[in-house]
């Protein structure tokens, strides 16, 4: 949901602290498939999608015996530990645009909203998250929330399509207990990665929750996004 503008890319930069990425001082993997899968002649679709199912029982467990709770919902602590963990994951941080790549410090978190009205979805954007400790993002998600469902449908704005399309895309669906998703796909693949919450629930003494995560293997892989989960987990701990 974005509409379009004209932002350009020495402004997305300045906005949210990107600079050219140096090929030469990536992987000779890292260098070759930077140019390879966003080259139409030899992929059609580099994008892959993966649902996993991940045990988040030691992270609920922490937030319901300490004071986390008293700050913010579970979810936001799963969104905050998401969007943290995918900003120190350097590759799920590097941007296509145009024909070159960028490396941002400071991307924003989007996610969309439900609002049960006419208009159906209402638009986050925060940004500053990945200097963000637990209790002031709690305090900005849950105000940005609050705004969306007071907002009246004839004040709806979509996003700018620039910064739509590098923002991290967190989403949720806590009623879907889902085992594959996948999301529409952009014309312009800029490399951003779109990640979604699913229902929680029980297995045994564990709980589970769906994750699905949808990338460029341009610039990430599975092995990647299991160091992405390893620091999710960390980050749910703290």
């Amino acid at each position: 949901m974005a509409n379009t503008d004209e932002h350009t890319i020495e402004q997305i930069q300045t906005r949210f602290r990107g600079s050219k990425l140096d090929l030469t001082s990536l992987s000779r993997y890292e260098q070759w498939a930077l140019t390879f899968f966003p080259d139409s002649t030899h992929i059609t679709d580099s994008c892959v999608d993966m649902t996993v199912q991940v045990d988040i029982t030691d992270a609920l467990q922490r937030y319901r015996t300490s004071s986390l709770a008293t700050e913010g919902s579970f979810t936001a602590r799963l969104t905050w530990a998401l969007t943290l963990a995918a900003c120190d994951v350097e590759c799920f941080c590097w941007r296509r645009l145009g024909d070159s790549w960028y490396r941002f410090e400071n991307l924003p978190l989007f996610f969309p909203v439900a609002t049960g009205r006419k208009e159906r979805f209402g638009e986050v954007l925060l940004e500053n998250v990945s200097g963000m400790e637990w209790a002031e993002f709690a305090s900005i998600y849950q105000k940005a929330i609050s705004r969306v469902m007071e907002t009246s449908d004839d004040t709806f704005n979509a996003l700018p399509e620039a910064i739509w399309r590098i923002a991290i895309f967190v989403g949720n669906l806590p009623t879907l207990r889902f085992t594959s998703l996948r999301p529409h796909q952009s014309v312009a693949r800029t490399g951003r990665p779109i990640f979604y919450f699913g229902q929680r629930y029980r297995e045994g003494e564990r709980v589970i929750i769906p994750l699905a995560a949808y990338f460029d293997h341009a610039n990430a892989d599975p092995v990647m996004l299991t160091k992405l989960i390893d620091r999710f987990h960390e980050y749910c701990l703290m």
